[in-house]
């Protein structure tokens, strides 16, 4: 299938940039296009343009516009659609999603635009702003089909039938009189099943699930670990709450590797472009402190090593080469284990395996790029045994930069730190400072005067 969203912008910029208004050429356009497509194209476009693509979608589309928009675009869109447009595009939304999108609102706003909402949905969306929007609780939607343990067959399809608004019926989920969940049914059993049979005795009592307190990434990660589309949700008394569905499950392990990402990089974890100028600063100052403090420390090295320098001052043609090499070989590093804990990969019982696995791979990687290093070094117009001094120190800056951003992340999660900011600004200094003092240290031991 041939993606449409090309297209879709290029007839749009067409219809938008003509002088007159020719609201039925965009209200076909719009039309003939997925609301996922339009929500797509719509960050391409500014403001006033954006807006009247708005103006020309309906309840239903401006809902999965608003869904699938990135955060940016979405807020924007929030700022210029009027309280009973938004509650029209909320009634047509899954209560979850309503939620978030109410999240985003000033507290004046969100009351405004609740009051307009069907009381139904307006009730789900109230429910679930009660949770933490990064825990189960905050995920789940609470349109499921819900089956007694009384109920047969027959009427277990019946309500199915009658779940217009359930986003998942593959499976469903059993509860007793008390609401207490109990076991789950496929969709596929419940069919094959005789009619006239109760649903208790082909459900499985098997059930995953999750509490509403339990974090986001945990939920992905369980979902991951057994294999399953969708999660139920149940309160401190195992009642069933809600359902996290295989869609919300996927923007969790979207949501949770880009705020990876921008943890990496020592910045805001999430929506870095939308926050005020002074939080945007405060977040990342920290660690900009923290890369000048190093620069104090490595020109601290420097001046005392200004002697050595001024003898031979080809030491100081590799120093950038050596301290790269080992900031590129220790963000590799210290990514690949970041992403292990995030993904559940790395249990405790492994830690020291793994650690002396990554600075295996780092002392063999260092001691092939050093031998190229003491061989170019060697090539290249310079005093003799510089070449010897470039080859070892590249071989222990390395394998010190592996070792350190194996066990720096380890060390932030045990003192309940992020991991992930070990793999940025902290982890590169500390890199640098290491590699400088090894390469000065073997220099000064090998290195005759004159």
């Amino acid at each position: 299938m041939q993606d449409p969203r090309p297209q879709l912008h290029r007839r749009l910029e067409e219809i938008l940039a003509s002088d007159e208004i020719r609201s039925l050429d965009l209200i076909d356009l719009l039309g003939r296009h997925r609301p996922e497509d339009v929500a797509a194209v719509m960050a391409g476009f500014p403001p006033p343009e954006r807006d009247r693509i708005l103006a020309h979608l309906g309840p239903e589309e401006t809902g999965v516009v608003l869904e699938e928009a990135d955060d940016a675009t979405r807020l924007g869109m929030l700022d210029v659609l009027r309280p009973e447009t938004l509650a029209r595009a909320l009634d047509e939304m899954g209560p979850d999603e309503g939620a978030d999108i109410i999240e985003l609102l000033p507290e004046r706003d969100a009351a405004q635009v609740l009051a307009r909402v069907e009381d139904d949905q307006a009730a789900a969306i109230r429910r679930l702003q009660a949770f933490d929007p990064d825990t189960a609780g905050g995920q789940m939607t609470t349109e499921f089909v819900r089956l007694g343990e009384q109920h047969t067959a027959r009427e277990a399809i019946g309500a199915i039938q009658g779940a217009v608004d359930a986003e998942m019926v593959n499976s469903l989920y059993v509860v007793d009189a008390d609401g207490v969940l109990k076991g789950v049914v496929s969709l596929r059993d419940l069919i094959t099943a005789p009619p006239e049979r109760p649903v208790r005795d082909f459900m499985s009592r098997d059930v995953v699930f999750c509490s509403t307190g339990m974090d986001q990434e945990e939920v992905a990660r369980l979902a991951d670990r057994y294999n399953v589309a969708a999660i139920p949700v149940v309160d401190d008394h195992h009642r069933l709450q809600g359902v996290i569905t295989h869609d919300d499950i996927l923007d969790v392990v979207q949501e949770e590797a880009e705020e990876d990402l921008l943890r990496l990089a020592g910045t805001a974890p999430t929506s870095p472009t939308r926050e005020p100028v002074l939080r945007q600063a405060g977040k990342r100052l920290p660690w900009l402190l923290t890369t000048m403090a190093g620069g104090v420390v490595l020109s601290l090295i420097l001046d005392r090593n200004e002697a050595m320098i001024h003898r031979q001052v080809e030491i100081a043609f590799f120093m950038p080469f050596l301290a790269g090499m080992g900031g590129n070989v220790g963000l590799q590093t210290s990514t690949t284990l970041v992403r292990a804990m995030a993904t559940g990969e790395l249990g405790t019982t492994r830690l020291s395996r793994v650690v002396a696995g990554q600075v295996g791979v780092g002392a063999l990687i260092g001691t092939i790029c050093g031998a190229v290093a003491a061989l170019a070094a060697t090539a290249m117009d310079v005093p003799r045994g510089i070449g010897l001094v470039v080859g070892i120190a590249m071989v222990s800056g390395v394998t010190t930069a592996t070792f350190l951003a194996s066990v720096l992340p380890l060390a932030l999660r045990r003192a309940g730190a992020d991991p992930a900011l070990a793999a940025g600004p902290l982890l590169t200094t500390i890199n640098d400072i290491t590699t400088l003092t090894i390469y000065f240290s073997i220099a000064g031991a090998l290195l005759q005067d004159g």
